[in-house]
């Protein structure tokens, strides 16, 4: 099974030496594999143009959600977010600090609202303990956003669940996604949520309405 082929979008992303690992990887393991699973079918497209694997070699099967660890938590599992202090009404974009997560559109489209009067509110969890997060920490500064942007870094199970049913909504604005978790979690808990334009997630919000062209600030 091969997850994605992201570098071949998004090569900026990664060093030469992953970009060699991946090609040289990924081509030795199609060529040696008698079939290939998948998740989406933007992954079998992509490995179909770039490596030349058959269509019939490849199988997409998306994920089983419905034991997802979402799906296991209840009332029980909330906890009192007080005291993170955080503001009432907020978006949450559940997301480790990588440059494709773009949270630096996030960030700008927070900053071009304020400077029109409309204060908007985000929380981020995940890891931001990287060259990556420290960008973003020091823009959220220099925009001086940092009352209306908080970083919580990787939080446990029931703070991440009592953070979606607390949030006015989830923000999803990836530039790659082979499949995006923070999707699929807001859509099993009944959470109001707009994604990029992007791969596989048009497909798994299933309505135009709610998605966006992340280039777009």
């Amino acid at each position: 099974t091969i997850h994605d082929v992201q570098e071949l979008y998004y090569p900026e992303f990664f060093t030469p030496n992953q970009r060699a690992y991946r090609a040289r990887e990924y081509s030795k393991a199609t060529k040696q594999s008698s079939h290939i699973v998948v998740s989406y079918n933007h992954v079998k497209n992509d490995l179909m143009k770039f490596f030349q694997v058959p269509a019939e070699m490849i199988d997409v099967i998306l994920l089983q959600m419905d034991n997802h660890w979402v799906c296991k938590m209840t009332q029980n599992n909330l906890i009192d977010l007080k005291q993170y202090n955080l503001p009432e009404k907020y978006l949450l974009y559940p997301a480790n600090a990588w440059s494709h997560k773009n949270h630096d559109a996030i960030i700008e489209a927070v900053d071009i609202a304020s400077q029109k009067g409309v204060k908007i509110h985000v929380v981020f969890t995940g890891n931001f303990n990287n060259a990556q997060g420290e960008l973003l920490k020091k823009k959220i500064i220099d925009y001086a956003l940092e009352k209306q942007i908080v970083i919580m870094g990787i939080v446990d199970e029931n703070t991440l669940y009592s953070l979606y049913c607390s949030s006015a909504g989830v923000v999803v604005p990836t530039l790659y996604e082979a499949g995006s978790f923070p999707l699929m979690e807001a859509i099993l808990l009944g959470i109001p949520v707009i994604c990029s334009n992007v791969t596989s997630l048009p497909e798994t919000i299933g309505n135009d309405d709610f998605i966006f062209d992340a280039n777009d600030i």
